[in-house]
Order: C-alpha cells, then structure tokens, then sequence
C-alpha cells in the first residue's frame, strides 16, 4: 500500500507522513452508489476530530468505484500539529467544499429550475466519464431540492427535445451542445 499512497501522494506529503498513512490506514474500495456518510451518523469529515461527538449533517454517496483510506479520527488531529502538508492538505479540502457548497447556494438562489436539472446533469456526466447518469428521478429530485413532478416534466420536455433519453433508473445526456444552444448551459 505505501508505494500506491507514494505515487498519488508523493508530491504533497513527507514520506514520515506517508510511512504512517500505511501504517494505520485501512485501505478500502468502494463500489459506485455506496453511502459513506449518512444524515445523524457520527461524521469524522469534521473540524471538531477530537471528540468525534459532532453528527453529520451531510449524506455522501460515492459516484464511481472509489479507494479509499480510512484513517482513524485520532490521527487527524496529531497529523495536523505534526504535518505542515497534512494541515494544508485538510484546509484545502474544506475549502474547496466551502467553495463548491457556495456555488451550489448560488445555483439554487439564482439559477431557475432547468439550469440546475442541466448543470446537475452535466456534472454527473463529467465526474462519471459517461453520459449515462445513473440516478432515479426521486434521486435528482432530493439532490436538486425539487419535487418528482417538477423534475420529471423538465426531464420529458428536454426528451421530447432530443436532448435526453430517458431509461429505467437513468439518463442518458444525448446531446449536450444542443442543451446550451437552448440556453440551458448556466455556468
């Protein structure tokens, strides 16, 4: 395991730091559309490490097979006194989240209903590879805050419009230059 955490993490950590990665993490893969945090669980993507106490307020759902290594809570902590590129490593994490929660706020303020469907698909699309987007439309409806009714009908009419294609459980994104000719492009 510490020569895959050396080629994927060489450039940012200091080999102590990468030698007791290996150590005490546990190296785990994940198959697409497994829950990793869920709503009231105990989160460990949290500022307060030390207690463990905080409960997550956030679900999260890996999008593709993922690896992962699982740390335990306590060397949160003791890596970010110890370790100058762990402590940058974690901000720049929580930053980047910052940043991606405060696009989504944007999105849901000033974006009407079919920019949010569009760049929801578009994202789906970019982050697995595919254009298949493998979510139910109850999925897209939780993910986008909306109503099944509301997502359905937008998803029809972009089907009706060549643009989509709608499949049991998924979405098929057919065409995405003729979405941004029709103006459903956004950011």
């Amino acid at each position: 395991m510490i020569q895959e955490i050396k080629e994927i993490y060489g450039h940012i950590f200091e080999a102590a730091l990468i030698k007791e990665i290996a150590q005490v993490g546990l190296y785990k893969e994940v198959p697409a559309h497994t829950k990793l945090i869920e709503i009231g669980n105990t989160c460990s993507m949290t500022m307060n490490y030390a207690s463990g106490q905080t409960k997550s307020e956030i679900r999260a759902i890996t999008e593709t097979d993922t690896v992962l290594i699982m740390v335990p809570i306590q060397k949160m902590e003791e890596w970010t006194l110890r370790y100058k590129s762990w402590r940058n490593f974690v901000f720049e994490s929580y930053h980047n989240r910052l940043n991606e929660m405060l696009h989504t706020m944007d999105s849901i303020a000033f974006d009407n209903m079919e920019e949010r469907l569009f760049n929801y698909l578009k994202e789906k699309a970019r982050v697995n590879q595919e254009e298949v987007i493998r979510n139910t439309h109850q999925e897209m409806t939780y993910d986008l805050h909306s109503s099944r009714v509301v997502i359905s009908r937008l998803l029809k009419k972009m089907e009706q419009n060549g643009q989509v294609s709608l499949q049991r459980n998924s979405v098929k994104v057919l065409n995405l230059e003729k979405l941004c000719n029709l103006g459903y492009c956004g950011t």
